[in-house]
Formats: C-alpha cells, structure tokens, sequence
C-alpha cells in the first residue's frame, strides 16, 4: 500500500503539507485508464505502454500513481507452463523430465552443447528449433515462447475483482495518498468529537499491541484523542513504524463514522513537516477490504487462524500446511484462502471463517457462490454460530464446524480421506512398480535388520497405518516369498533376523530376572531401536512381571527353554 515519494505529488508550504488528491475533475482521465488497463487484459507486460497514462495525466506522478493504484484490481500473472500445451505434448515434456520453464531453458542448453559444443549458430537456429520441436510434438513458435515464458516481460495482465467505477479508482488513489502521508508519520493524531463505547477503546488497545503500535488515548467529555506513534522512536529512523501506524488507522477509519481529524507529523526526504485534515474535508475514500472485520472477536479469530496452522506442524497423515497460498483467480473472482494443505500431488484450500462484519460475510457468500462450479479443491472451517449462513447445500464447499473449544482436526483429517483420497492411484503406482520397490526393501531390510514404520510408509507411499496394512496385503506373496515378517507395532524383518534375535534373547535371560531395560539396552547394542515390551510380546516365550510400576522384569517360560535345550 502506498506511493513511494516519486509517486507522491505533494508541496510543502511552511511546514505544512498539501497532497495532490484526486477528485471528479478528473472523470474522463480516469475512465480512459479503466478502458486502456481493459484492453490490455490477458496481454503481456511487454505491451504495456508507462507512457501513455503520462501523456493522459500530464504528469509522471500523478501517472505513477494511477498504476499502482490499479495494481489493487490488475495484476500480472505468469502463465503456466502446461497452460499452451495438451496432454500428449504434456506427457512427452515428462518423458525429458520437463515440468516448468526452467526444465526447458536446461535441456536446450544441453542439446546445444552436445550437438554444437555449446555454441548455436545463426544459420542453424531454424534448423535446430524444427528438430527441436518435431521431439516434442509441438510447433517452433510454442517451443521458443514456452523456453521464456515465465519472464516477467511475458506475465499477462488479468484483473482478480470486479471491473472498478471511476469513483473507486478515485477514492483508492486518495487512500493510497493519504497511506503514504500515514507511512512516512513520526506519529499520528485521531480526533473524535463524538462520543464512542468503551467497547471501541478497547479494541482499539487490541489493535495497537497487534502491530507492535503505542497510542496515547485522553478522553474529554464526548472528545477522545488516539495518538498513534511507533515503539521506541530513539532506534532505527524516525518514521521506521509508520507501516505499522498506517495498519491500526486503517482499520479505525474504515469503521469511523463521526466526526474526526487528522494530524499526523511526518518526515519526507528528511523534512519533518505537519498534515492536517477533518472529516468535513475528506476526500473521496475507499478502504480497501483487508482492513475490515478486524475488531471484537476477531482477536479469537486470530487464535483460530494460528491454532490451525499449529495442529498441521506435525504434518498429520502427510499433509503440509502452507500458510497465505497462491489466490484462487476465476473469471474475474478472486479467492485467498487462509491456508493450503499439500500432500504430493493433492493441493486443498481451506478458508477460516470466524468473526466478520455482516456486509463482509455478504460478499464472501457471494464470492464463494461464484466458485462453487469451477473451484472443487475449497474447504471451510467455519465458526458453529455461522451455520445457518454457511453450510454445504447453500455454498457448495465442504464445511468443517469449530467450537471455542478448538478445531477438529480428526474431522478435518476424514474429510481429506473421503473427498481427496488418492490412496487408490498411489496402490495404482506401487502395483505397477512393485519389482524396483520391493528390490529396495530388500536391500534396507537386509543392511539395517529391520525397516520401521515410517520408514516402511515412505517406501510404500502410505500416509498412516491403515493405509499402510492395506498395503502390505497386496504385496503378502511376495513378503511371504521373501520370507519377510512385518509386526504391526514395530516393523518389516527378514524371518532368520526375528528367529535368531529370539534365541539371542533366551540365551541371554535363561535362568534369569532381567529388566526391561536391561533388553532394552541390549536391542540397542543389535542395532534395534525400538520397545522391547513390543517384540518380546510377540515372540510369546517371554513374561514380563511387574514387581512395581517402576521394576518390571522378563523371564523365560519355561517351554521356551525346553525347546531350546
């Protein structure tokens, strides 16, 4: 948010500061940018003309400041590498190992140096393009835009909300301005001259600890003065915490409709210097949405964002958390979710929907609406209380309800297995490769004497132990060929290593009380690192007794050592 200073059109005049804001003697500028920023949509930033906005405005500021500006509902997007190609020209990519551009860019650099000592020359560039391409099925022209597709000069532009009016590029011109005033602040001055709730106050202190923000509050009678100024003004320069002065008086403003002024002390190129405005005077303004829902019981909504992200760190049944993805752009509706959880190939969204403010909610049910036909890797985790405004028949999505009490993840775990399951297709793979997988388990399991758990997941592609058993069911003939022994709580053995660490262990017990982690001790020494409750339980010769809950002992049955003698 906000201009830089070679954006920012402003005079100083004895100390004080008067911005440039944009107002409706502006309209017909301004609505020849709506229609060239239009035009331009889905072309390359290469086309992209700076020039003709200051032509338009007759000065670079101000057309400085209308692109960025614009840059809050147009973008420039990479295209994806897959999107020029088919699934053919796709799946002979895979084949070289091509995935993205870079793949690419790499193995033409390579063809080159094989087949020219990596120097290409002029002559046969057309040449070695055609073969080039004739390798991949695709025309010449394909070939050489994919190879730099992903430069920025190549991104498309596309615009991810609805096509502005000409008064709310205005108006996000004026916040931007006055967001640049707020950036540069030493400190800034909030006037209210009507009465406000103590409820307000409160808030307003739970904004200020949020950004890291100290503010002075004195009330008078139905006046209250917020004074907002950065921690510890003596470190770093003088404006170093107006970003986040700027974040708290956003969201104030964007729920202030009284009377108010502004007073704000700011330094620009050096200069301290003083700007002054009330509400009487106000400009055009509009407050992008990201500074709204943020009082009240927003601060749970925090704790709910940051809960979730906690209960994925562990990355249960695989899934990675990735916080703030990529936004989800369709036809012009934009989507970012909260979070994206990742597990191989499978990518699911998942936005938290806790405390708003009404019109937020409005938009957002009818954001999600619009996606409910294109978008069907979307859940929600929404609050219990939103239910009748929330639920799956009316938006589509699968939904996950959370309490105070925290978020479900067992539910959120099942509800990946059931609508984003590829459990089948991973089986698909293993049956498919189960020669140059079984081959590896072989050698590990030979090497180390045991192949746990989780490793055995990993080899086999299995996320938890249901899975897992699953798993090994379909490859039974060939461990049972192998003579490979898997126990459930422990691991994959070969059938020598488990008989000959049965006798080892009667051998060394025989006669004996010995302590469990007198076995323990001696698992380790044979390179086993795990309980020995579980293997001993498992050869069933062996009783474990419990003199006390912290001295329990092993003994050999008797039969065991009959067998043995």
């Amino acid at each position: 948010m906000g201009f830089g200073l070679k954006s920012f059109k402003y005079k100083i005049r004895k100390s004080t500061l008067i911005p440039f804001f944009m107002d409706q003697n502006y309209d017909e500028e301004i609505v020849q940018s709506i229609e060239y920023f239009e035009k331009q949509v889905h072309h390359a930033k290469k086309s992209f003309d700076t020039e003709f906005f200051v032509e338009l405005f007759d000065d670079y500021k101000i057309a400085n400041g209308i692109i960025r500006t614009f840059k809050n509902i147009y973008i420039f997007k990479p295209i994806d590498f897959q999107e020029l190609l088919g699934p053919p020209q796709i799946e002979n990519f895979a084949k070289e190992g091509i995935t993205k551009n870079e793949d690419l860019r790499q193995f033409v650099f390579d063809r080159v140096n094989d087949m020219y000592n990596g120097y290409l020359p002029t002559e046969l560039r057309e040449v070695f393009f055609e073969k080039s391409s004739d390798h991949f099925e695709i025309k010449t022209e394909t070939l050489e835009r994919l190879l730099w597709l992903d430069h920025d000069e190549n991104h498309i532009l596309i615009r991810y909300t609805e096509k502005p009016s000409k008064e709310e590029l205005i108006g996000l011109f004026n916040f931007h301005v006055l967001d640049t005033i707020i950036k540069n602040s030493v400190k800034t001055s909030l006037l209210i001259k009507e009465k406000v709730s103590g409820f307000f106050i409160k808030n307003l202190f739970w904004l200020c600890k949020r950004f890291g923000v100290f503010c002075d509050i004195s009330k008078e009678d139905d006046t209250l003065r917020c004074i907002f100024y950065g921690p510890i003004e003596i470190f770093g320069k003088p404006n170093k915490y107006g970003g986040r002065i700027s974040e708290v008086f956003h969201r104030v403003m964007n729920l202030l409709e009284k009377k108010f002024e502004i007073n704000v002390e700011l330094i620009l190129r050096d200069r301290t210097c003083h700007f002054s405005l009330n509400s009487e005077d106000l400009p055009l303004l509009f407050i992008p949405e990201r500074f709204s829902g943020i009082f009240g019981e927003e601060v749970y909504d925090s704790s709910v964002e940051k809960n979730f992200s906690r209960i994925f760190e562990g990355k249960p049944n695989g899934w990675e958390v990735i916080r703030e993805p990529e936004p989800i752009i369709v036809s012009g509706t934009v989507m970012i979710p909260d979070f994206a959880l990742i597990r191989g190939s499978i990518k699911v969204f998942v936005e938290i929907i806790g405390f708003w403010m009404e019109d937020y909610k409005k938009k957002k049910r009818e954001k999600l609406s619009k996606l409910k036909k294109t978008i069907e890797n979307l859940i929600l985790v929404v609050d219990e209380n939103y239910k009748e405004e929330f639920n799956e028949k009316a938006l589509g999505f699968p939904i996950i309800y959370y309490t105070r009490k925290g978020i479900p993840l067992n539910q959120i775990l099942n509800l990946l297995k059931r609508q984003f399951n590829d459990f089948v297709d991973r089986m698909k793979f293993l049956e498919k490769n189960i020669d140059e997988i079984f081959r590896e388990i072989l050698v590990e399991v030979h090497e180390k004497k045991y192949i746990d758990l989780q490793r055995l997941q990993t080899i086999l592609n299995c996320y938890h132990f249901s899975e897992l058993k699953k798993a090994l069911e379909n490859i039974n003939e060939k461990l049972t060929k192998h003579s490979l022994v898997f126990i459930p709580s422990i691991g994959l053995f070969e059938k020598t290593t488990l008989e000959k660490l049965k006798l080892d262990l009667i051998s060394m017990i025989r006669g004996k009380k010995i302590s469990l982690d007198q076995v323990d001790s001696f698992l380790r020494a044979q390179n086993f690192y795990f309980g020995s409750a579980a293997i001993l339980d498992y050869f069933k010769v062996f009783k474990i007794s419990w003199e006390s809950l912290i001295n329990p002992f092993v003994t050999v049955e008797n039969s065991a050592l009959q067998d043995r003698a």
